[in-house]
């Protein structure tokens, strides 16, 4: 999925449609990557969640019931404490990279006149949600240092600071221009090399757009030109891409290079939304499947195991000459097998789990068979032994 910076700017106008104005009622944090805020928007209640998990970081909507755990997280106690009955102020995209920030507005201004905002980083292992007030840290979903000992230290009570963006351009930074030009690459490259926020699959969608326009790929003025316009001016048509019943992606609007079968949305939350529960069935399926199997082949070992067992005991009884083989409280389907290993050397004795709705599927030639019956005489019950022989 293309969760880069061009996506997250048509999400962040959708949310913040959504959200602004919006009173938190509800904080839970049902894992240690997730949180999910509730929110009264005036025409009712949304879900807010903020995912960090490094496979597939995301914020979004959902209508779906999450847990909260009898212990709630340290994290969440804090957004708790600064966020509940709090303002939805604003949602919006920081620069072009993969930052989402909310302001909040406190519940009561004359108490508590901070403002707060919070940060979602939606950078696969370095994701992160972080809480601010005033522009300094109160704490992280992933912690936060308290001593100022990294590439980014976020340090309690000190100044938040953007991640960095290793040397890559917003996409109005003229200096573009000329990092475009000095180099070969391919287009989608020099995209990827150069501009901040872009996945691999939105810069070949640039470039295959481009090429499509312009004959030359190596005017770096024109290519400049055209990527702002593709950010500014493309309208947002929502779809995921299917192939069969299975989700493969989640788009602002097809791709032009994306193959297989398109389903539309009015926004692009709910196809989002739609992925994702998708994607989530499907992987608990898959982890049901994997399960069942794993049960499966276990017992499949154990009664090969079982089946070794008996072969070498009967195996054992023949070579030592035994005339008659007891086989106490086995399943018919094993008393079944030692009676086929037995081949008629013995005669096979079954005592135990043997009744007279089974006594049919047990009684195979030379089997020695027995069962209790129980007659009661008057409030007790005086057990009574009935033995058969079939030959």
């Amino acid at each position: 999925m293309p969760q880069d910076a061009f996506t997250l700017k048509f999400l962040c106008e959708e949310l913040n449609t959504l959200f602004s104005g919006g009173k938190i009622n509800k904080i839970v944090q049902p894992g240690q990557e997730q949180v999910v805020i509730t929110v009264y928007t005036g025409k009712g209640t949304k879900k807010l969640v903020l995912d960090v998990n490094p496979a597939w970081p995301r914020i979004g909507v959902s209508d779906g019931e999450f847990q909260s755990p009898l212990t709630a997280p340290n994290f969440c106690m804090l957004l708790r404490k600064h966020l509940l009955s709090a303002t939805i102020d604003k949602i919006s995209l920081v620069g072009f990279d993969r930052v989402v920030r909310f302001d909040i507005s406190p519940s009561n201004e004359l108490f508590d006149s901070n403002k707060k905002a919070l940060y979602v980083e939606l950078m696969g292992r370095y994701s992160n949600i972080i809480l601010t007030e005033n522009g300094k840290v109160l704490g992280g979903n992933r912690g936060v240092n308290f001593f100022d000992n990294g590439v980014r230290p976020l340090i309690v009570n000190h100044p938040y600071t953007l991640p960095p963006s290793n040397n890559k351009k917003c996409p109005e930074d003229r200096e573009l221009i000329n990092l475009f030009s000095s180099s070969d690459d391919s287009i989608s490259k020099k995209i990827i090399d150069n501009v901040q926020g872009f996945a691999n699959i939105t810069a070949v969608e640039v470039e295959s757009r481009f090429l499509e326009k312009f004959s030359s790929e190596n005017n770096a003025e024109n290519l400049y030109s055209f990527l702002n316009d593709f950010i500014s001016k493309e309208s947002a048509n929502p779809c995921v891409l299917l192939d069969g019943e299975q989700v493969l992606d989640v788009m602002a609007f097809p791709y032009k290079n994306a193959s297989g079968e398109l389903k539309f949305f009015d926004k692009l939350y709910l196809a989002e939304d739609y992925y994702y529960k998708t994607k989530n069935q499907a992987q608990k399926t898959k982890e049901l499947r994997e399960r069942l199997l794993s049960i499966a082949s276990t017992q499949l070992k154990k009664a090969k195991k079982k089946d070794s067992a008996i072969s070498s005991r009967i195996k054992e009884a023949l070579d030592a000459g035994a005339d008659i083989i007891m086989l106490d409280n086995m399943s018919v389907e094993d008393m079944k097998e030692a009676v086929r290993l037995t081949q008629g050397k013995a005669v096979t004795e079954c005592s135990g789990n043997v009744t007279k709705e089974n006594v049919a599927d047990a009684a195979l030639p030379k089997v020695a068979l027995g069962y209790f019956a129980y007659i009661a005489v008057g409030k007790a019950n005086v057990e009574q032994v009935f033995f058969g022989i079939y030959v």
